[in-house]
């Protein structure tokens, strides 16, 4: 991404990221408090999607955590524009633009990412040329690759019996899928940690 307007943390950009909605400008005033919060906010005004759309994705991919958020707002900001436009465009139908499938896109992407050690660009590529090709975009695309998700969670939480980090809880928090994109913070943490970009994250 290229870099964002110094300025974009104001209280007159943060009107203009909230369109209005009390919530949405509460959120992203909180977030203009956090590391970096340039970056997070720009990827807020490159979705340019509705209030909804924001608190939603606030609420799914982080489970209201406003640190969490801007951690997985900065590592969009760390994935070239190209792929960052293959997410939105994949994630996005006559509705708009959907939460629920650029989280689960993302968290399959790093998925793929980490357990073939290839940058996430690749990932991202094999995935949407896939889904693009069975003609699925934003809810419809949540919906058939929602079972594909929670399978690949469910492994990830497996792999880590006995590293501490109470995998069985973690089992019964998974419940439904949307429970379950709540991972995409920690993934991307992982990503980073993986591949030396640890510096656009929060420790």
């Amino acid at each position: 991404m290229e870099k964002h307007n110094e300025n974009i943390g104001s209280i007159d950009s943060i009107k203009e990221l909230s369109r209005g909605n009390y919530d949405a400008f509460e959120l992203c005033a909180k977030i203009s408090n956090t590391k970096d919060s340039d970056l997070s906010l720009g990827i807020i005004k490159y979705f340019n999607a509705s209030p909804s759309f924001l608190l939603e994705l606030y609420k799914l991919g982080s489970e209201s955590d406003v640190e969490k958020f801007s951690d997985i707002l900065k590592f969009y900001s760390s994935i070239p524009k190209s792929d960052l436009d293959a997410l939105r465009v994949i994630s996005t139908d006559d509705n708009g633009i959907n939460a629920k499938a650029l989280l689960l896109v993302t968290s399959l992407s790093i998925s793929a990412a980490i357990e073939e050690g290839r940058p996430i660009s690749y990932a991202i590529g094999d995935l949407a040329a896939a889904i693009l090709e069975e003609g699925l975009r934003g809810e419809k695309l949540y919906k058939e690759y929602e079972g594909a998700f929670v399978a690949t969670i469910f492994g990830i939480i497996l792999a880590n019996l006995g590293s501490g980090t109470n995998p069985y809880g973690d089992l019964e928090k998974l419940g439904t899928p949307e429970n379950a994109l709540s991972t995409t913070c920690g993934l991307a943490k992982a990503y980073a940690e993986h591949f030396g970009l640890s510096g656009l994250m929060r420790k």
